[in-house]
């Protein structure tokens, strides 16, 4: 593997976890409705690289940073605390609880922070040191999470009110609400590719089933069921498969979130049948424009089929 497809693999990690994260997070609310944290809220001009549209729902570049607090550190640019997934040299995903505040916005807390230290690192305050971090013992995310929430936040939580710190740590509920409405949308329109990944299984849906609009024409309906989790099992895929096109490196977006499922046999050839069973064989993904070529081959050369192999002989 090389380095951008190592770098693709992470980005597609912190993608998936990152999901994982907040739909665990959504569910710990039911039962604790004033529990609030941080959502990253936009993607700004002068990044580099878009993050909250392609789904990092929470601070970090190569990594994750979770908070359900508002003060931040602007010289780590992250909240000052928080629940940390890193990844190592094979892109293995690894937990923590840290601690960030070495810049001046933190300088008046400095005694909170230094009780902090003592109480949940089991380490000696060093005045030349601006951040801590301890590795959960547990390897399973949801389990390293369950243990910030239900162990260490409570402890936090007690901290910051007896210091009388509640207006700058805790976040506010409108902000709360409001980035949450912008995130939750922003998945709607990115559910289709950030599925959990699905067992390696045989997929089989049901496509071609006739309904009666008002206007009464027949039109023939996908199974968007099968297209959403043919491309989640897909999502780590690199390249259109026909062209080659490297669609991250072009134009900076997941393959996954331009990439289009083609019939290899289209709907349109099966009038006769109602609703015709399908597999993963029947199916292959392609580019927008290979996708548009092919039917516009299929149709000059009348042909009900092109296999992957004949179309690729067409761009040789």
């Amino acid at each position: 593997m090389n380095k951008r497809e190592f770098e693709n693999q992470r980005r597609n990690k912190i993608i998936e976890i990152s999901d994982e994260i907040l739909l665990h997070l959504l569910d710990f609310r039911k039962t604790k409705e004033e529990f609030y944290f941080h959502l990253r809220q936009r993607d700004y001009s002068s990044s580099q690289e878009t993050r909250f549209a392609r789904g990092f729902w929470f601070q970090g570049s190569d990594y994750i940073w979770f908070s359900p607090y508002s003060q931040g550190d602007n010289f780590n640019k992250t909240r000052s605390i928080g629940f940390v997934v890193e990844f190592d040299k094979y892109n293995q995903s690894r937990f923590s609880k840290q601690i960030a505040f070495g810049g001046d916005n933190n300088s008046k807390y400095v005694d909170f922070y230094r009780e902090m230290v003592s109480n949940w690192f089991d380490d000696k305050y060093d005045t030349t040191k601006f951040k801590y971090k301890k590795p959960y013992e547990e390897k399973n995310l949801i389990e390293a999470l369950n243990t910030f929430l239900n162990k260490d936040v409570p402890s936090i939580n007690n901290l910051i009110i007896r210091y009388g710190y509640q207006e700058k740590f805790f976040p506010k509920k409108e902000k709360f609400y409001k980035n949450l409405k912008r995130t939750l949308s922003q998945r709607e329109i990115l559910k289709e590719f950030t599925e959990v990944m699905v067992p390696d299984m045989e997929l089989v849906g049901v496509e071609g089933a006739i309904r009666i609009e008002l206007k009464w024409h027949k039109k023939r309906e996908r199974d968007k069921d099968f297209v959403r989790k043919y491309k989640s099992k897909r999502a780590d895929i690199e390249k259109c498969p026909a062209c080659n096109l490297d669609i991250m490196e072009e134009y900076g977006l997941r393959p996954i979130e331009v990439l289009e499922m083609h019939h290899l046999e289209p709907l349109s050839q099966n009038k006769a049948q109602k609703n015709k069973r399908i597999t993963e064989d029947d199916v292959t993904l392609l580019c927008p424009t290979c996708h548009r070529v092919i039917h516009k081959l299929m149709k000059k050369y009348r042909s009900d089929k092109i296999t992957l192999d004949e179309f690729k002989s067409y761009l040789t």
